[in-house]
């Protein structure tokens, strides 16, 4: 579907301008990581050897940031699924605020920016990633918790009452933002469900008053209007490899049916000709190759793509005779048309391809009507 279509390229999008923000926030990082370990030298604030100090806090987080970014990419980059990329990039996200957290106690990103990882996966209609990557957002907090705990009680110090209190409460209060943002995602996302769904009710009615005005009420088939905006491109397209075969048809003594039974009864025989031309499947939405147009009054124009010229005019002496042996409740006689079939090799205008059409109905109607005469391919 077209709609479906536009909607993965939208997610494509978005998924991959959070991928390029997220590389751009590694590459910060790595700067703001170097810059404030220069800092820490110069002003003497380091608490461990420095090459120690440049090795856990520095390389090592970096290090796994920028693995995980080239894992991002490469999945991103590939043959996988739109799903899986998501997922991926859903997961990298938590990781990288994790890093930030765990090395450097940087509470406030613990809440800001897993919250926009959530509402990220706003995109994705799957609920277990969603509940996946909440767990392991829980399961980043608890061990920023623990590394911050654990480095405050190095070197045999009890870790002060006020100062345990400080991590817990940023702990629970990171819980609670967490939840309530996962939450918000769902609300959101039953939102934006109904909206699309809404959205394709409306492309629906929206396509299905295209084809009503596409089509001629009367029989059903497709309007004039329709082939004036459609015919051209369609014979311009045409080769020996892909001919297209026209036949236009007009019903034989159909003033004499209007002018003795009346309109109403001329209408049937048209309305006949609709009904039966969907029986054999010509102007059928499914059949694309295959176009029934009432062209004016009783004149319809069939239209034929991509097939063989002979299998075409087989098919319109079938619908000849199928129409001859229709009944009236009005008349005992038998009604019938006359046609002729041109096939188009090369790429022609419409008009040059209508007269050469037309004139073979007009030999079928000059040699004694009730059939179809095939006119010189162009």
């Amino acid at each position: 579907m077209e709609g479906s279509g536009r909607t993965r390229e939208i997610e494509r999008a978005i998924r991959h301008k959070m991928a390029i923000t997220i590389s751009i926030c590694a590459v910060f990082m790595i700067v703001l990581d170097n810059a404030y370990f220069g800092f820490a030298m110069a002003m003497k604030l380091l608490s461990i050897p420095p090459a120690l100090y440049f090795v856990k806090y520095v390389c090592l987080p970096n290090a796994i940031g920028v693995g995980l970014i080239s894992i991002m990419w490469y999945v991103e980059k590939g043959f996988f699924s739109s799903e899986r990329k998501t997922a991926v990039l859903a997961f990298v996200i938590t990781t990288m605020c994790g890093l930030a957290s765990i090395f450097h106690g940087f509470y406030p990103q613990l809440w800001l920016v897993p919250s926009f990882g959530l509402m990220f996966l706003v995109i994705s209609h799957n609920q277990m990633l969603k509940r996946g990557v909440l767990t392991y957002i829980y399961v980043i907090m608890t061990l920023t918790f623990i590394m911050q705990i654990k480095d405050r009680s190095q070197g045999g110090f009890v870790v002060k009452q006020s100062v345990f209190l400080y991590y817990v409460q940023h702990y629970i209060l990171n819980a609670l933002i967490i939840a309530m943002f996962y939450a918000f995602t769902k609300v959101l996302h039953t939102y934006l469900d109904e909206m699309m769904e809404d959205n394709l009710s409306l492309l629906k009615q929206s396509d299905e008053f295209q084809d009503r005005v596409a089509r001629d009420v009367l029989t059903g088939c497709y309007s004039r209007d329709y082939l004036s905006h459609n015919i051209e491109k369609i014979f311009r397209r045409c080769s020996n490899r892909q001919p297209t075969t026209v036949a236009l048809i007009d019903i034989d003594n159909f003033k004499h049916v209007n002018d003795t039974y009346g309109h109403d009864c001329g209408d049937k025989v048209l309305e006949r000709i609709g009904r039966l031309s969907r029986t054999m499947g010509h102007s059928s939405a499914e059949r694309p190759d295959y176009r029934v147009c009432r062209y004016g009054g009783e004149e319809f124009l069939f239209i034929f793509r991509d097939l063989n010229p002979v299998v075409c005019q087989k098919q319109m002496e079938e619908f000849r005779r199928a129409f001859e042996n229709q009944h009236y409740d009005f008349t005992d006689d038998r009604i019938t048309i006359s046609g002729g079939i041109v096939t188009c090799s090369s790429q022609q205008e419409f008009n040059t391809v209508f007269k050469a059409v037309d004139d073979a109905l007009y030999q079928a109607k000059a040699s004694g009507k009730n059939r179809i005469v095939a006119g010189k391919g162009i």
